[in-house]
């Protein structure tokens, strides 16, 4: 459902074959593979730190070539991918980072037309970031961010980045998702509002989904 806001918005961007479409932070590859179903005419280039995750990704697109999985870290990406790539996506991936700057940054210098990210954002001129600790009594010093983000900072970062235009469209989906079977258990649900639509929520946390598409 909110791959489906994401490939409407690339249906321009694929106006021809070959383009050079980036996954950062691309894990096993299940966007690209989404993707590629999409539109197979287009080069694909799942990057990620972990060498199991593309060693999966790798067996799972032997057969394919135009998908190309490679090592990469996101904070150090080499010179050779100085703006290598026509389009970069980020799917879900930003708001579990400490903060944005350093891996936007990294989208920009990597991308010639246009980046795409998918995140949590707060209309407001604030930023929350949150640590969620998935066991807290048994391993207290274990956690992970959810973090979202806010949407005027960001788009001011972004333009001295040299960034030309940044837009946002809220990605609310349609259906419901059920709520974990107990509290000791993360697991995102919706609830129904009464002029909001539906609302995404892990735990406490309201989950503001937004494609953020940053025109360069």
């Amino acid at each position: 459902k909110q791959m489906d806001y994401l490939f409407r918005r690339l249906r321009e961007d694929f106006d021809a074959p070959g383009r050079k479409v980036l996954d950062i932070c691309c894990g096993y590859g299940r966007l690209i593979h989404f993707l590629n179903e999409f539109d197979p005419r287009q080069e694909y280039y799942c990057l990620d730190y972990s060498e199991a995750l593309i060693a999966k990704a790798r067996h799972t697109f032997a057969a394919l070539p135009n998908i190309h999985c490679e090592v990469a870290d996101l904070y150090a990406l080499s010179p050779r991918y100085d703006k290598a790539f026509d389009i970069a996506i980020n799917y879900k991936t930003l708001y579990c980072l400490p903060y944005y700057e350093q891996a936007v940054a990294q989208f920009v210098k990597a991308t010639r037309r246009r980046i795409y990210i998918t995140s949590p954002f707060f209309e407001g001129d604030i930023d929350f970031i949150s640590k969620i600790y998935p066991h807290a009594t048994s391993e207290p010093e274990k956690y992970t961010y959810s973090n979202a983000y806010s949407i005027p900072k960001f788009v001011k970062y972004c333009k001295s980045l040299g960034v030309k235009k940044v837009e946002f469209e809220d990605m609310r989906i349609d259906i419901d998702l059920e709520p974990p079977p107990h509290k000791d258990i993360l697991k995102t649900h919706t609830v129904q509002t009464v002029d909001q639509g539906r609302l995404e929520i892990t735990g406490l946390l309201v989950l503001d989904w937004k494609l953020a598409v940053l025109t360069l």
